[in-house]
């Protein structure tokens, strides 16, 4: 049977097929439509030739539930709060959730994502123990819910003081709206981000509730569209959180899918690293529109439990990803001060590059690698797309007559540098700026534009290791074959240490751990096909963040105290055992295990190089091989300069650096040492 990953970029919308009968894997790109993305993703099914009826398993990633955030173009949702609690959500805290404004006296907090007359306010209590203080006002939530239903709301958060030590009262409210308006999504933030701290619980279930209507609209849409098309398999879609739900799960918590397709990337690198022998990574994720970046030590990815986004907040667990405005689509432009920059503006998928063909007349990082004969006019995707050089150094030359440089291949070797640089920084952020050395890492390149960059970013770094996956530009994709189901449980407990009952931990641990095996039951996972991990979050007394510690069955007080004091020690370079210890959550991770695609491997044999072309380094052209990727054996070296193109990519080897095929078809690139 047939199984199909499909990750929905900005700019492409990429597919993998893998057929477990014969341990073959298919690979193919189509142009993203934003307007719509069903039509690309039933776009490149058809160019697949797929016979939906012989699929067992479809796994997506979506950018649906992004666009909808960065759009901000709904006024559909509405939350219900506590009494005199209706500001929070805009008040927020002192932090600023957005990048490089500490200093920008003209910086202006974008707008609340639910307008100020559509946060309802009730009579009600909870204290800080869980005791009932203040009983819900019927009367008022009769009057809530016909304002709801008065003013079109599509969906609404419920979000109450104290909630996260005891429920009830949004329970109460959410089964009371859902009742009398079953048409209408409701989201309560303990089902949502079950944690205290009320603004960073609060911001991620009113964005869950906004994004809401937009997810839930394409979710069904995309299930009819392919049911009607004779798909009878399972539908799984990625989260941000590194594992995958089931077509029943995934509609509740819309909110995770907002880095789903980073994420898939992550697991590719995870699944390729493990089969290269290489277990510390830095994948570095280049597509048409951004670049998404993080650290995998030990083949175990970084999780967080918080992070910014569209100038907001987001308190759920996801792996620990830096997204840059850095893409082939990038725009090269002049800033008022008259200097180059690069990015974050895109040219997106429509018109795209100058070279595209598709009437866009700006300079982009695409154009300039055309221009410099690091891609060539009819190599992408196998030929099927086709690139113009004269439009490419039409906008090149007339941004470079802006800056006063009249050779074109002058200004479009600044633009790589720059966006090369860029990069780079974004590498030292996941590396240096956390006690970690980039050398000691294999730097991995993924998407269509990365390996075509990589040597370049490496150089900047000091990394000698390049591991480029097959299929790189598909490699999201793949990811989605190799993630897992997986669902997250957590409790807060906040106690001092000396204070805290083993007995409890265990008990809340075993509640979230029966739940999660439960869930994976429901979703047809056999148990020997269940695996649990539980954790504690802990803190030094008087911190305001945390750091987590593995608990098994058999922990004791004693030995999460050693474990905290260790872990804190290996991310801060020292510890404050003088310190008392406070225990903030408890944590489960409940995956259910699935079949993954075993790499082919690769035959030996000799290597050939077919074309030649000149390719721009360094101020002046040099004659370089190509070669085709799909060709090269585990035989021979590829000595730089030269080029390796394949479906999707293509690679730039710049002299001073070599190439070697393994035998699951991984590229390993090193510096040749003098």
């Amino acid at each position: 049977m047939l199984n199909i990953g499909v990750d929905t970029g900005g700019t492409f919308t990429d597919f993998v097929v893998f057929d477990d009968d014969n341990n073959a894997l298919q690979v193919a790109k189509t142009a993203s439509t934003p307007d719509d993305p069903t039509r690309a993703f039933m776009n490149g099914l058809q160019e697949l030739n797929v016979d939906l009826t012989k699929v067992s398993r479809i796994v997506h990633g979506t950018t649906i539930a992004t666009n909808a955030v960065l759009e901000r173009g709904s006024n559909s949702a509405a939350v219900v709060v506590t009494k005199g609690h209706r500001d929070i959500v805009e008040i927020g805290q002192l932090r600023v959730y957005a990048d490089n404004v500490i200093f920008n006296r003209h910086y202006q907090r974008p707008a609340p994502f639910i307008p100020r007359n559509l946060r309802y306010e009730i009579t009600e209590r909870i204290g800080p123990n869980g005791e009932t203080l203040v009983a819900v006002d019927d009367e008022e939530l009769d009057s809530i819910i016909g304002k709801i239903k008065a003013d079109g709301i599509e969906s609404v958060a419920v979000c109450l003081l104290n909630s996260y030590a005891n429920a009830e009262h949004e329970h109460y409210i959410g089964e009371r709206i859902k009742k009398a308006l079953p048409n209408v999504g409701v989201s309560e933030s303990m089902k949502v981000s079950p944690e205290f701290r009320e603004f960073e619980r609060w911001a991620t279930t009113v964005l869950n509730a906004y994004v809401d209507s937009s997810v839930s609209r394409y979710l069904v849409k995309l299930s009819k569209t392919l049911r009607d098309a004779g798909y009878a398999g399972e539908l799984f879609y990625m989260t941000s959180n590194g594992g995958i739900l089931t077509e029943a799960a995934a509609p509740s918590q819309p909110v995770r899918f907002l880095l789903s397709g980073p994420a898939a990337g992550i697991r590719a690198a995870v699944h390729i690293g493990n089969y290269a022998k290489v277990n510390n990574v830095i994948t570095y994720d280049m597509g048409g529109t951004s670049t998404d970046i993080s650290l995998i030590q030990d083949l175990n990815p970084i999780v967080t439990h918080e992070r910014q986004f569209a100038g907001t907040v987001i308190k759920t667990p996801q792996l620990d990803i830096i997204a840059i405005g850095a893409g082939g689509g990038s725009v090269a432009w002049i800033d008022k001060d008259s200097s180059l920059k690069v990015g974050p503006r895109s040219a997106g998928a429509m018109p795209g590059p100058a070279c595209y063909q598709r009437g866009g007349t700006e300079p982009t990082v695409t154009d300039a690698n055309l221009l410099l004969g690091r891609i060539g006019e009819s190599s992408a995707l196998g030929g099927a797309m086709q690139f113009d050089k004269k439009l490419a150094e039409k906008a090149i030359k007339g941004l470079g007559r802006k800056i006063g440089i009249d050779d074109p291949y002058r200004v479009a070797e600044g633009i790589l540098k720059i966006c090369n640089n860029n990069m780079a920084g974004a590498v030292r952020t996941v590396s240096v700026e956390r006690g970690l050395d980039p050398r000691d890492f294999a730097l991995m390149p993924m998407g269509g534009a990365g390996p075509m960059h990589v040597v370049s970013v490496a150089e900047e770094l000091g990394i000698d290791h390049i591991l480029i996956p097959a299929n790189p530009g598909n490699a999201c994709a793949t990811g989605l074959l190799t993630t897992d189901l997986q669902h997250d449980h957590v409790r807060t407990y906040v106690t001092e240490f000396e204070d805290a009952d083993i007995n409890v931990i265990h008990k809340l641990i075993k509640e979230m751990e029966v739940e999660g095996r439960q869930q994976l039951r429901d979703e047809g996972l056999a148990e020997d096909r269940i695996d649990i991990r539980c954790s504690a979050d802990m803190r030094y007394s008087g911190q305001s963040f945390q750091l987590e510690v593995p608990i098994d069955e058999n922990v004791s007080l004693k030995d999460l105290e050693s474990r905290f004091n260790e872990r804190y020690e290996n991310v801060y370079g020292y510890n404050r055992r003088e310190k008392p210890i406070e225990l903030v959550y408890l944590r489960v991770i409940a995956s259910g295990i699935v079949d993954k695609p075993v790499p082919a491997p690769v035959s030996d044999g000799e290597d050939e190089s077919g074309d030649s072309r000149e390719i721009y380094f360094d101020g002046s052209f040099h004659k370089c091989s190509v070669y085709q990727r799909a060709q090269l054996t585990t035989d021979s070296d590829v000595l730089g300069p030269a080029v390796i193109q394949e479906y999707g990519s293509t690679t730039v080897l710049s002299p001073g650096w070599q190439a070697a095929t393994d035998k699951f078809g991984n590229l390993h690139i090193r510096r040749i040492q003098e």
